[in-house]
Formats: structure tokens, sequence, C-alpha cells
């Protein structure tokens, strides 16, 4: 047995592992009552914790990969090997050729060179529709544009190849968009708008005085937002679509916080452990003496939880707790997997079957680099005693000896040429299982020039790609644009005026 349960650990289960029990969140007898939900997540967020620490743990190693760092005595920050004394090691160098980064960024083109696009049709052939479709793809076209899409999908598909898993969050950012206009009035006649607490009622200071707000109120949007996979907690199960609940964790400024939720300000308090699992994500733990852990669950739609459920949450203290507020019913994430592994619901990097070929890559460039320096400078054999090594080293061409044998020059090949092949077979082999070929990389393979010949190779190079952008443009493109309309058609208000910036006046196309 294996999993979350008390069951003992397989063999099999060497990423996923824990050993608490993690009840459904609608077992909870009273959804509303702080203290029970605080409980169940401190034990959730720990189970998950333990459930996914190797398998993060590979991600950050991936993470180095890409950056240049092969090297276990290399500096984590830059690429320099450091000797045992922790000084950068200049006389047994350890070279790098980072295919790893060159494959990521061709595959970051291959993918998003063209401008993402869909078609919108509408569900009937009613007129009616057919404008709402329409008007939908100019919101979606307004949204893209606004939110610089194309660079967003360059960073999620840069993530799902480097850590073999990305998230993509859509979400809503009441703080994005225009100003909105009552605030402008009121501001305009001189009125003071009041501050809101989480349920609608007027905050009240210390002494018992109204809050008021000074700074604008927007109209809001629809946000994205990419984080590093390792702050994703998925509900721990074997299969994606069993999924009910993923939690988010995020590190956020202590005054800010106290700023947001001015009713709660006095439980809002560090929380910074360093034995605590978030100290070895290569945190700034000075800075997170004034900062503290955000964690937000998302429960989907289902049988026994038919709103879904929004909980935002830090150490000890709930600060919102709220039906899903968005329509579609579903966790407000796209998620792409690099390679899928069947009874894993999270998915690994072609950097692993890579890095090996990587690592022998490095070695071997290694070795040729120290041949080079031991063997291509000239040697001379002299007999001791018998000359002057001033004679050696200055530019004439006589030297005098004494001495029946002479001072000889030695010379020999440095580098093997079996060396260089075996270079040649470890980055053909790197370049099959990596999917980027030479076309790929602007080089014609050896001896075909013919433009015929040419493009049947960039024919088939698009064809051992076919798997991997099907997958790219249902997830990114697809269910990206019907997230999108489903967000903005919950919170798009017909009074906030932006559909008239959009579509035109009355909302006609």
């Amino acid at each position: 047995m294996s999993g979350i349960g008390s069951q003992h650990r397989a063999i099999f289960d060497d990423l996923e592992f824990s050993d608490k029990e993690i009840n459904p969140l609608w077992s909870i007898k009273d959804i509303n009552d702080p203290e029970e939900v605080e409980r169940w997540f401190e034990n959730t967020v720990t189970a998950c914790q333990d459930f996914y620490r190797d398998f993060f743990q590979i991600q950050m190693d991936n993470l180095l990969l890409y950056k240049g760092v092969h090297w276990l005595s290399a500096d984590r920050q830059a690429n320099r090997v450091l000797d045992r004394q922790g000084f950068p090691n200049i006389r047994n160098p350890r070279v790098v050729i980072n295919h790893l980064n060159d494959f990521v960024t061709q595959w970051v083109s291959r993918l998003t060179r063209y401008r993402p696009a869909v078609a919108i049709y509408p569900g009937r052939s009613a007129q009616e529709d057919a404008d709402d479709a329409k008007i939908a793809k100019n919101v979606l076209d307004y949204v893209w544009y606004c939110n610089n899409i194309d660079q967003i999908l360059q960073e999620y598909v840069r993530q799902f190849k480097i850590f073999g898993e990305a998230f993509l969050y859509i979400k809503w950012d009441p703080q994005k968009g225009a100003v909105r206009s009552d605030y402008t009035q009121m501001r305009a006649q001189g009125k003071p708008i009041p501050v809101l607490d989480s349920k609608g009622a007027p905050v009240k200071s210390v002494k018992g005085d109204p809050l008021y707000i000074d700074k604008a109120i927007h109209i809001g949007d629809v946000d994205y937002e990419i984080d590093a996979p390792w702050h994703t907690f998925d509900q721990p199960c074997r299969n994606r679509k069993d999924i009910d609940w993923s939690i988010h964790w995020k590190i956020e400024d202590i005054e800010y916080l106290r700023a947001k939720y001015p009713d709660k300000a006095d439980k809002i308090r560090s929380d910074l452990d360093l034995n605590h699992l978030y100290s070895g994500y290569r945190l700034d733990l000075a800075r997170m003496k004034n900062q503290i852990v955000v964690y937000e669950l998302w429960h989907r739609s289902s049988e026994f939880m038919e709103k879904g459920r929004y909980i935002k949450r830090i150490k000890g203290t709930v600060l919102e707790n709220t039906d899903l507020p968005f329509e579609h019913g579903q966790i407000p994430y796209l998620y792409l997997a690099d390679i899928e592994v069947p009874d894993q619901i999270r998915g690994i990097s072609f950097f692993q079957q890579l890095f090996p070929i990587q690592h022998q890559i490095n070695a071997i460039a290694s070795l040729i680099y120290k041949a080079l320096v031991l063997y291509a400078h000239p040697k001379m054999i002299v007999q001791e005693g018998y000359c002057e090594f001033q004679q050696l080293l200055n530019e004439s061409t006589i030297v005098s000896y004494s001495g029946g044998v002479p001072p000889t020059l030695l010379t020999q090949n440095p580098v093997a040429g079996e060396l260089f092949q075996y270079l040649n077979k470890l980055e053909e082999t790197a370049e099959k299982l990596s999917g980027i070929y030479s076309m790929s990389r602007g080089n014609a393979p050896d001896g075909v020039r013919a433009a015929k010949a040419l493009r049947v190779l960039e024919e088939q190079e698009d064809k051992r790609a076919y798997v991997t952008a099907v997958k790219y443009n249902n997830i990114a493109l697809v269910e990206n644009a019907k997230m999108t309309l489903s967000v903005a058609g919950t919170y798009y208000d017909d009074q906030d005026g932006r559909l008239a910036q959009i579509v035109g006046k009355d909302n006609q196309y």
C-alpha cells in the first residue's frame, strides 16, 4: 500500500508519501467555523509537505540545471566551480556545455512563435448567439492584449519544460482596470468612502471611529499568475480528475495583510520557522521576518460541495471563507505537464532523461579542456645540468649544451580523436531525446542542401512535436480562452462602462 494514510511506504512510492490522513473538506461539520477550518488546514498542509517534498526537490534541482549549475562543487547562484575551501577553482576546471537551456529555449520558440488565436462559434444559429460570439471574441482579445498574453505563455511553456509541469492561474484582480465612476463622482463631491470588511460591514478604528478609503477604487479585471509548481499543493490522489481542491501558497508582507484585513490585524504576525519546508526553497530568510506565508484553497464544485469553496488563511487565522467566486466551478488554474506518468498526478521534465547524457557531455568537454591545457604547450626534454634554461625561454634559435644528449622538443597529439567522436555522438543522442534537432537550431544536416530535402526534414520534426503541440493548443489556448471568458462573464458589470470601450455603444458589434 502507498500514498496518504497510515499504511506502510511502498518501494515504488519514493516521490509521494505521507503518514498523515487527509479528510475531505466537506467532512468538516461547520465549514464556517474558523477553528475547525484551521485544524483541517494545519493537518492538510503538513501532509502535503511530506507528500511532495522529494518531488519538489527534483524540480528545484532542474532549475539549477537550467541555470548551468551542473557540478556538485559549483556555486548554486553562479556557475563557478569551487575547491574544498570554497574558493573558485581555476586549476581543475569543470566545463559546462548547457544544452538543456538551449533545448528549453527552442521549445518555447516552437510552441509560442505564433500569436495565440481561437475561434468562438455560437451555440445556436440565432442571430443573438452569433452577435454574442463576436462580442466574446473582442472581449477575449482585449483581455489578452492588456495582460500581454504572449509573454505569459512563453513563461508557461518554459516552466512546464524545466519543471515538468506548470500552473497558469486565471483569477480576478479588483485592483486592475480603470477607476470606478462612482468613486470619481464621490471624490468630486467631497464625500468620504467608508472601508468595508469581508462581510460588507463598516470597519472602525480602536476608538470606534469609522475608517475611510483614501485610495482609488478600480473596476477590476481578469488576471493571470504563474508561480513555480512547488507553490501548489494539489489534493494527494492517483488521478488528476479526482482532485477536488488545490492549495496555492505564497509570501506576502505582514503590513500589507494588516492593511487589507484591518479587522484581523492583531492576529497577523510572523510565522518564520527555520526548520519549515519553505526555508529550503531558497527564500530570503532575513526578509521573511517581515513576511508571512499565505495559503489560498480552491475547492471545485463537487457532489458534496455544490457551490465549491474559497479559503484564504495564514497559520492560526482564517482571513476569508466563502463560496467559490467563479461560475465555472473549477479550480482556477490550467495544468500543463511535460511527461505524464501513469498513476501519478504530477508530470516530470525531459531533464530527467537528458541529464545523464548532459553530464557525460560536460565530463568529456572537461577532459578535452584539461588535456589541451596539459599537453598543448610544448615540452622540452633537457638533461639536468647540461643547458642554461634562459636560452630555452628566449626567442633565440641557438641553444648551447654540454654532454652527449641535446635538448629535445617533445611533440604529441594532445587529445585523442575518439573523445571528439564520442562527444558528437552524445550531442546527437541528446537532440533525439529532447525533440530538438539541428534544423530547429538553424543548422542543416551534413550533406543536405536541397530545399525539398530540408522541407521534408522540417516536416518530420513537426510531426515528432505534434503530441506536445496539440496538448499545448488545447490547454494554453482553448481552455485558457474558455476560463478567461467565464471569469470575465462572472465579474464584468454593465454599469462599469467597460464593454462600451471594447465592443462599442450598447454592446453592439
